[in-house]
């Protein structure tokens, strides 16, 4: 029987893959069943971009709106799952291909990185795909409020900074660190709940993608 929900969030685990600078994930028992302790109770230290996240304009602009601040439809409604497989970098001209539904307002790229979330313990992947300042203008230009990838960035390695401040600036909300591998390119609904994190840039989300 065909799955009706698909859940395309990067389960929490250490070990998994994180951006080289990051302080990663580490859990410990403050208290264990099998050590004397009364109960399990387990601490989480955790880099708020690590795994499947949502960011906001406070990531790369000061005096911005922090990500429990963002309205909470951006995360909720139709979104489009485009495929672009062969792609090293999407830009513009990418996406001017396609052929978006109207009133398609949350794009979701799925492409070759999907690949790499076969192997969940693999090393962080320098070559990945994402967007380049061109594709993400066009996003701005289109009035997408939401985009998503299937890595841990929406920018090449060495082109953060340019794209994100483009995408942030333009009023669009980030969602990276998805698991694309399992839901094929057409028209979802996405339930994306970011965790309420009071004035922080970026808070880590369960994503899951609704059959439409």
């Amino acid at each position: 029987m065909e799955k009706r929900f698909i859940d395309v969030t990067l389960p929490i685990d250490k070990g998994m893959p994180i951006w080289p600078d990051s302080t990663g994930i580490n859990f410990s028992w403050t208290h264990c069943l099998n050590k004397g302790g009364m109960v399990n109770l387990t601490r989480l230290d955790m880099d708020v971009h690590a795994g499947t996240h949502v960011e906001g304009p406070l990531h790369y602009y000061a005096n911005a709106i922090s990500v429990d601040e963002i309205p909470l439809e951006i995360f909720l409604g139709r979104a489009l799952v485009v495929d672009l497989p062969a792609v090293d970098k999407i830009t513009a001209n990418d996406l001017e291909k396609l052929s978006l539904p109207k009133g398609i307002k949350r794009l979701l790229f799925r492409t070759k990185n999907s690949e790499l979330w076969k192997d969940f313990k693999q090393s962080f992947y320098e070559d990945f795909v994402g967007l380049s300042s061109s594709a993400a203008q066009w996003v701005v230009d289109k009035k997408i409020k939401l985009i998503g990838i299937d890595y841990l960035s929406v920018a090449n390695f060495k082109q953060g900074r340019s794209v994100h401040k483009i995408l942030l600036n333009g009023g669009v909300v980030v969602l990276e660190g998805l698991n694309l591998l399992m839901a094929p390119a057409g028209e979802y609904e996405i339930i994306c709940l970011p965790v309420k994190l009071i004035g922080r840039e970026a808070s880590p989300a369960r994503v899951i993608l609704k059959k439409l």
